[in-house]
């Protein structure tokens, strides 16, 4: 059992079995990926981050699932869950919050 599965009912009583589609995009009832609307994701985990293999799951299931666009996956090592949110004087979060202001100021061509 993972820090996630112990930590989930507590967070969501309503749905325990943490396959809800807020922490879950690729649950069984989570919304289609086909029908995202954005041209591009960046998704970022952490080495120890408890939710590390969701995010993991997320990035390759989005070209599974037939999602037409950009998808880039961002790892950084040693560090847990909100690293960069906690230590903002951190190499490392410093590097974080370059890399998101490079994907969120890049140009990328409208979807078809």
């Amino acid at each position: 059992m993972t820090s996630a599965d112990r930590l989930w009912p507590f967070l969501c009583p309503s749905h325990p079995d943490h396959d809800d589609q807020s922490l879950n995009p690729v649950a069984a009832d989570a919304p289609s990926l086909v029908n995202l609307e954005c041209s591009r994701v960046l998704v970022c985990v952490a080495e120890n981050d408890l939710l590390k293999e969701r995010g993991w799951l997320y990035y390759q299931e989005l070209g599974r699932r037939g999602w037409i666009g950009v998808v880039e996956i961002q790892e950084t090592q040693g560090e847990d869950h909100g690293f960069h949110l906690y230590a903002l004087g951190n190499e490392k979060a410093q590097d974080m919050i370059k890399r998101l202001a490079a994907f969120f100021n890049r140009e990328m061509p409208p979807l078809l």
